[in-house]
């Protein structure tokens, strides 16, 4: 999933209602120290009220959009490590073939260094 279909996703019914009852208040009183009993009470008064209650086809909804999300990520992980072994062959090749032509150079530099003439050779001292 691309950052272009994540904002043109629309969200079900399912989503905005746990986003409306798990909202961020609900999630800092539950990540905030609080004792599991004061969330036990907390969670026997919101039973009353039938408003917080959050029908079972909009967790079944939530739970396939979240497989969904976990497929796609796992598909964008896999394309991802393609092209790392894609990437980390492509970089085999080039330096493969830079210490090829890097001996050939090599080589060349010594035959020629071998065929020049210099000053302190023996062919200026017969002459």
């Amino acid at each position: 999933m691309t950052l272009d279909e994540i904002h043109r996703y629309k969200t079900t019914h399912g989503e905005n209602r746990l986003a409306a009852v798990y909202g961020p208040s609900t999630i800092t009183s539950l990540s905030s120290g609080s004792s599991c009993s004061n969330y036990a009470s907390n969670r026997s008064i919101r039973s009353s009220d039938s408003r917080d209650k959050i029908p079972p086809q909009d967790i079944i909804d939530t739970l396939n959009l979240l497989d969904q999300v976990e497929q796609e990520v796992s598909h964008e992980v896999a394309r991802v490590q393609d092209k790392i072994k894609e990437a980390r062959e492509m970089v085999e090749t080039y330096r493969r073939e830079r210490r090829a032509r890097m001996k050939e150079n090599a080589t060349l530099v010594a035959e020629e260094e071998r065929q020049t003439k210099r000053a302190d050779d023996e062919l200026w001292l017969a002459v």
